[in-house]
């Protein structure tokens, strides 16, 4: 690849950088008399980002910008710095994982407001924590009055008992064995997230059981059953009626087609309706039109659900 042939004319540093300008500008590898290379540019951003970090600023915020002249000879670059206070995040109690201070500091550079920071510590502690099997801890954070120098936060820990099995407890399911749903379940399990979000899992139950006809289908999450090293969590299920097809009605349909428009929509009377089934048959009803030579035929449905399903 053909090398730039614009030289960098000029690099300033401005802002509240915090430090000297030559400290500042000893991180940066593109200089003033280079060539200037856009991979190398973007390198000096991140460079200046951890020298701030390594010294305790991570809410710095750096601008990097560039103005180049007309003809592109020539490029001046500018980096625009506000270092912001020191920051730091005291444990007291037991302690957090390393991984998840650096995730708690780097969520703070971009939430300088203090309850928006206390609800994102707290997930990321607890988060970091249930995934070692402390589903239980005790949290309290207390901010100190913060100064243009200095922001600190004391997060006191107490992991609680340690889990070293988590089981869920299924309930009303009848159409889907318990083996079924366990393996749905897995993957939220070896994360650990079905005690931070049960929601998800509830959300793909409901989806299982939509895909099986069981549209009215019902999950609740009810609160986990602690003992010593195993917790259970139990899942309700009110699986509902199942939805069967009762009819279909073409409405705008060339009499001379219904037979194939019918056949099309791949539908049987009687038998059950998945949930994803009325998209599937527009979606089959479209292409029937589409090979009859009728691209832009529109096609839409509308399903109307009686109380018994």
């Amino acid at each position: 690849a053909a090398q730039s042939r614009t030289i960098v004319e000029a690099v300033r540093i401005t802002g509240a950088p915090g430090f000297t300008e030559e400290e500042v500008a000893h991180e940066l590898e593109l200089e003033a008399g280079d060539r200037f290379n856009v991979r190398r540019w973007i390198e000096d951003r991140h460079r200046l980002e951890r020298f701030y970090r390594e010294r305790g600023y991570r809410r710095v915020r750096i601008a990097s910008t560039r103005n180049v002249t007309a003809d592109r000879a020539r490029v001046s670059l500018t980096y625009d710095i506000e270092r912001g206070p020191r920051t730091i995040i005291e444990v007291k109690g037991d302690q957090l994982p390393d991984e998840v201070l650096d995730a708690m500091y780097d969520a703070w550079q971009g939430l300088p407001i203090a309850d928006v920071v206390r609800t994102e510590f707290e997930r990321i502690a607890r988060q970091g924590l249930a995934r070692r099997g402390y589903y239980r801890p005790a949290l309290q954070l207390e901010f100190s009055a913060e100064t243009s120098e200095l922001a600190r936060v004391t997060m006191r820990v107490s992991r609680g008992p340690q889990t070293k099995r988590l089981m869920i407890a299924w309930s009303g399911n009848h159409e889907v064995p318990n083996t079924e749903l366990d393996a749905l379940a897995a993957p939220h399990l070896a994360a650990s997230a079905i005690w931070l979000d049960s929601q998800a899992l509830a959300w793909q139950v409901r989806q299982l059981y939509a895909s099986r006809g069981h549209l009215q289908a019902e999950v609740t999450v009810e609160d986990p059953a602690l003992n010593a090293a195993d917790a259970t969590l139990p899942i309700a299920i009110e699986e509902g009626v199942l939805s069967r097809l009762a009819a279909t009605r073409l409405v705008g349909v060339d009499p001379a087609r219904t037979a194939g428009a019918e056949a099309a929509l791949g539908l049987s009377i009687g038998e059950p309706l998945a949930a994803a089934a009325p998209d599937e048959a527009t979606r089959r009803l479209k292409a029937f039109y589409a090979g009859l030579g009728y691209r832009n035929a529109g096609v839409t449905h509308t399903l109307t659900t009686a109380k018994d399903g």
